[in-house]
């Protein structure tokens, strides 16, 4: 085998095993985080190396290829019990991968994605800001879709069906 094909082998690995398994534990991927480099991990495993190989984290290395990026990972909602406890979950907040998915109703920047730095929760890709405003709406307004297109607004009267006191009425 000459270093070509050598190289090419190692390429096409690179691949396979990154879009399958994690280049850290070699398992099966379940919430999958891929860095700047193109390396895919299970965020929890990446999250305990990082954890393990960096004395702070104002920036963050792959631990495949070993090149450097400034700020820190997201933080995935999902995982938070795989987080350990020592660290600062405010760290999390300083990332560059993801941007916020909120979008202004009112004011001038009306209709525009909110560009700050987010993180990944089970509601959206939301900045700690605008996730407090996205749980309340979700928590108090009615699910139900009208005709329009548009939500309901109405306040929920049934937290099982998540419906308002006149859907609710409607669907009896």
């Amino acid at each position: 085998m000459n270093l070509s094909d050598a190289f090419n082998l190692l390429e096409s690995d690179k691949c396979i095993s990154s879009s399958y398994e994690c280049l850290i534990t070699r398992e099966p991927i379940r919430h999958e985080i891929k860095l700047k480099c193109g390396h895919c991990f299970e965020y929890s495993a990446l999250i305990n190396n990082l954890k393990n190989t960096q004395q702070t984290f104002n920036y963050h290395s792959c631990p495949y290829c070993r090149r450097s990026f400034k700020n820190f990972i997201p933080l995935y909602e999902e995982c938070l019990d795989e987080i350990p406890k020592d660290i600062n979950c405010k760290i999390f907040n300083k990332n560059d991968y993801l941007t916020c998915q909120y979008i202004f109703s009112s004011g001038k920047c009306k209709g525009e994605f909110c560009s700050k730095n987010a993180n990944k929760y089970k509601d959206g890709i939301f900045c700690p800001s605008h996730l407090k405003q996205t749980q309340n709406k979700n928590k108090c307004s009615c699910s139900k879709i009208l005709k329009n297109g548009k939500k309901c607004k109405n306040k929920m009267y049934d937290v099982k069906t998540q419906l308002c006191k006149r859907h609710y009425n409607i669907q009896s």
